[in-house]
């Protein structure tokens, strides 16, 4: 990972044009490209003013540029993804982007792992749950909003939580401290997107009753 002259400029891009733009990106990461740590580093300055349970904070975030680092984690996440993939109909429509991340991402210029002190509550109801992974999961999306306003994108995965140990062992990161995600991060091939398909606003909305 290096800096200038590689850095990232803002794109031109309106506040709704970011929010229904920002995809997980998966088949147009640009694996040769540098990262500059300080565009990363900005990315996590703006994550951290993300909401949280309680406004309490407690998040850490582990950036991984070493190619050896990169390529272990790398290979951990893609033995989790294999799981994963062969339980899907073979004609899901996600597997083909999902196999060339699986393929690539131990190669991805820059690896990020969310983390957040403790472990999830075993105790503690629904609303302790909510308020734990509340207080990484929208710090999570600022983040790749972030990427996306540079002209970088990253992809939203969770999946190698599987074998989050293994992980640990590798980057050293202590059994009280929970991992969140890994975040790819990476120049995209092109910066134009298109929203995604969703249901209709009315399909997914009530109003005063169920």
């Amino acid at each position: 990972m290096s800096d200038s002259p590689h850095r990232a400029r803002l794109i031109d891009l309106t506040t709704e044009e970011l929010l229904t733009t920002t995809r997980t990106v998966r088949r147009r990461l640009d694996l040769d490209r540098p990262v500059a740590r300080a565009d990363v580093e900005r990315a996590i300055e703006i994550a951290l003013q993300a909401p949280s349970g309680g406004n309490k904070g407690g998040l850490r975030w582990l950036v991984i540029d070493d190619a050896a680092t990169r390529q272990a984690v790398g290979e951990v996440w893609a033995e989790c993804a294999e799981v994963y993939l062969r339980r899907l109909p073979a004609d899901d429509p996600m597997i083909p982007g999902a196999r060339r991340l699986q393929r690539d991402m131990g190669r991805v210029p820059v690896l990020v792992i969310p983390t957040i002190q403790g472990r999830p509550p075993s105790g503690g109801g629904l609303a302790g749950t909510a308020s734990f992974w509340g207080s990484v999961l929208p710090a999570m999306w600022s983040f790749m909003l972030a990427l996306r306003a540079r002209g970088m994108g990253s992809a939203w995965t969770q999946i190698h939580l599987a074998r989050e140990e293994k992980v640990a062992r590798i980057v050293g990161i202590p059994s009280q401290v929970t991992q969140a995600g890994l975040l790819p991060v990476a120049w995209t091939v092109g910066t134009e997107f298109k929203p995604a398909r969703r249901e209709r606003v009315e399909e997914v909305v009530s109003w005063n009753t169920w």
